[in-house]
């Protein structure tokens, strides 16, 4: 009895360890799918900071040149529902399919009318993405921006705190077939 009983601890303690290194593994993964530096643009303060609430989960953000000569950045921020592994591949799926997309659209929200079918298509109706989107300009000092079910940014200007609105749907990635998401820009000015 007592080898039966070490031989269900030591199976059930290995059993653990590798749940352990397939964890920290897809936590390294998802980790590596955001920036390592901030982008460096003259006359902007950018950057952006992940610390998953748990070993693996559904968040993460990028900053991706559109292929115009570095003119125009996209930063998105996302949030998967849920978390985890199954998270964790939902966020890595909408990863590919964001820079996918950005490599072949130019505005915001057809990028976000794009992965809202892709996710769609793929994900279980309990699973979604939320995510905000916005289109630098870096001439021109605007932002075009679509927000998928993320809390509506705040615009701090010279001591205002604003809250950007934009119309259309809302609606998180991946819970509606056809939402009409529709971008909103704002003129940014120093300060």
């Amino acid at each position: 009895g007592v080898n039966l009983l070490v031989w269900v601890v030591a199976s059930e303690r290995e059993e653990k360890n590798r749940i352990m290194i397939e964890l920290e593994t897809a936590r390294q993964m998802q980790l590596a799918l955001m920036p390592e530096s901030d982008p460096q643009i003259k006359g902007y303060d950018i950057s952006g900071c992940c610390i998953p609430a748990r070993n693996v989960g559904g968040d993460l953000f990028d900053f991706v040149w559109f292929p115009e000569e570095k003119k125009k950045l996209c930063i998105t921020v996302v949030d998967v529902s849920g978390k985890g592994m199954d998270a964790a591949f939902t966020a890595v799926y909408t990863s590919g399919a964001f820079i996918s997309e950005i490599q072949h659209e130019k505005e915001v929200k057809t990028i976000a009318d794009n992965l809202n079918s892709a996710i769609y298509s793929r994900q279980d109706r309990n699973r979604f993405v939320c995510a905000l989107m916005v289109a630098l300009d870096i001439t021109n000092k605007k932002i075009s921006y679509v927000n998928a079910g993320q809390m509506r940014p705040l615009l701090f200007r010279k001591g205002d705190l604003s809250v950007l609105k934009n119309s259309g749907a809302r609606f998180p990635l991946g819970v509606v077939e056809s939402p009409k998401y529709m971008s909103a820009s704002t003129q940014l000015k120093s300060g």
